[in-house]
């Protein structure tokens, strides 16, 4: 599910995961995962646009920072 919404809106799952939390209902690190899984899929989302649209220089400047910033989200979620 969060992959799904992260796709186009990352506020909405963001918003959803802070509010299930904070009535206790979800645990701190799954709304954590729960918010990276949805940062990770709208970066691959906009890494497709990009490819789609962009020309290949830019395609490659924005894949490799988006991968970069994944993957540094990935790591975060995963130890905290």
């Amino acid at each position: 599910m969060a992959a799904i919404s992260g796709l186009t809106d990352v506020d909405a799952i963001a918003l959803s995961a802070f509010r299930l939390e904070a009535s206790g209902r979800i645990d701190a690190g799954t709304a954590v995962i729960a918010i990276a899984i949805a940062v990770i899929a709208n970066l691959a989302l906009k890494t497709v646009m990009v490819l789609t649209v962009g020309t290949r220089e830019l395609a490659w400047l924005c894949a490799s920072g988006f991968g970069a910033m994944a993957l540094a989200i990935a790591v975060t979620a995963i130890l905290h």
